[in-house]
């Protein structure tokens, strides 16, 4: 997150530990805030931002715990439209779905 913080004039960086926020590095432009996996959309908007209001959202090696469906369009909610991102890696193949897992596959 330190090249994001570099491009945007604020981050938030989230986790549901803790115990990882407290050891992250600090970054004047980056808040940290320690989010629940089954945090309501009005907890969302209070903590993370309101609907279309976020460029980007990475996740890094996380996917796997995540509930997808609700972490979908909890993120679909808050991404800009047309244009915001998600961006996500694992150092796994992913399984997205039938159509797009032989691609991966080849790779």
């Amino acid at each position: 997150f330190f090249q994001l913080a570099k491009l945007y004039k604020n981050v938030i960086a989230t986790d549901t530990s803790p115990k990882q926020l407290e050891f992250a590095v600090k970054v004047p432009n980056v808040q940290y805030i320690c989010t629940s996996p089954k945090m309501s959309m009005a907890k969302i908007e209070t903590k993370i931002g309101t609907e279309s209001s976020v460029d980007l959202v990475t996740i890094a090696q996380a996917m796997h715990w995540f509930d997808l469906p609700t972490f979908y369009q909890q993120v679909k909610w808050l991404l800009k439209k047309p244009n915001g991102v998600i961006a996500a890696w694992c150092y796994t193949v992913p399984e997205v779905n039938n159509s797009v897992d032989p691609i991966f596959e080849k790779f």
